[in-house]
C-alpha cells in the first residue's frame, strides 16, 4: 500500500490531480488511515469538497490519526 500512496503523492506534485485521487481513494475506501487523511485534506483543500473531506477525515481521526484530528478540527473551524 506505501507504493501506491507514494504514487499518489508523486502524481499529485506533479500537478496531476486526479491520477492522484484515482490512485488513493480505493485505499481510503479500504481503509487505510494515511489515505483517508490524505483524500480527505485533498478533498477539502484541493476541490472544496467539504462532505466528503470531513467523511474521510473523520474515519481517519476515529482510527487514530492525530494528523486528521487536527485537520478536521481546522476545517469545522
Amino acid at each position: 500500500m506505501r507504493d501506491e500512496i507514494a504514487n499518489a503523492l508523486a502524481a499529485y506534485e506533479r500537478g496531476d490531480k486526479d491520477l492522484a485521487r484515482n490512485l488513493v481513494q480505493p485505499l481510503a475506501d479500504a481503509g487505510d488511515v494515511h489515505a483517508q487523511t490524505l483524500l480527505g485534506s485533498w478533498c477539502w483543500l484541493e476541490w472544496g469538497l467539504f462532505d466528503e473531506a470531513e467523511r474521510f477525515l473523520l474515519l481517519a481521526a476515529d482510527a487514530g490519526s492525530g494528523a486528521a484530528a487536527h485537520n478536521l478540527g481546522v476545517l469545522y473551524q
